[in-house]
């Protein structure tokens, strides 16, 4: 009887233990706070020098060209469809983000995710998505070369006159004037000219 006893208090106390250390474990489990989710992973910046090539979507005329050309920031986009819709924008590279600006309401807006451009553009009011690669552009890195030299620092205009070298003095010290040189020869040569005309 008094086995019986202390064996019933045995196993009392262990399910006593055992309630005290799972209420110990859910009251910690509440307190404790959540993991912090990852930061977001931001985009890459677009590069000072690359191109870009692509198409739009969309379009029931049929698919345009999309080429885009990067230098230093400065952002030269052209998209054509070798029939009747052609059109220039250009604008700048923010961070990982680009808006270019066309004639009238033309508009190109696009950021680049894992190498590749996408974004909308918009000619005439009629608007389409489209997406560029890296690749060559090559009309659109023509005009981005043509204004990147004509904004270049010390840049000469092929129309501009040329700057001469000064030329040496080759003349001796109290060497004579040629002759018709002086003042006196140009006023004598003048007055005989006038003389024979009469």
């Amino acid at each position: 009887m008094v086995a019986l006893a202390f064996a019933l208090l045995a196993v009392n106390m262990t399910s006593g233990v055992e309630e005290a250390t799972d209420a110990t474990v859910r009251a910690a489990g509440t307190t404790t706070a959540p993991p912090a989710a990852p930061p977001p992973v931001a985009s890459p910046a677009f590069p000072e020098l690359a191109s870009y090539a692509g198409r739009t979507s969309g379009r029931k005329a049929g698919e345009a060209t999309v080429e885009i050309a990067i230098r230093n920031g400065a952002v030269t986009a052209y998209l054509c469809d070798g029939k009747k819709l052609e059109s220039w924008l250009g604008g700048s590279a923010k961070g990982s983000s680009m808006t270019l600006r066309g004639k009238g309401t033309n508009e190109l807006t696009g950021t680049l995710r894992d190498g590749t451009v996408s974004g909308a553009v918009s000619v005439g009011g009629a608007r389409w998505q489209f997406s560029a690669d890296r690749g060559q552009a090559p009309a659109a890195e023509r005009r981005a070369a043509k204004a990147a030299a004509a904004t270049a620092p010390n840049a000469i205009s092929p129309t501009a006159p040329q700057p001469t070298a000064p030329q040496p003095n080759t003349r001796q010290p109290n060497a004579p004037e040629p002759a018709g040189t002086d003042a006196a020869s140009t006023a004598t040569a003048g007055a005989t000219t006038w003389g024979a005309g009469r």
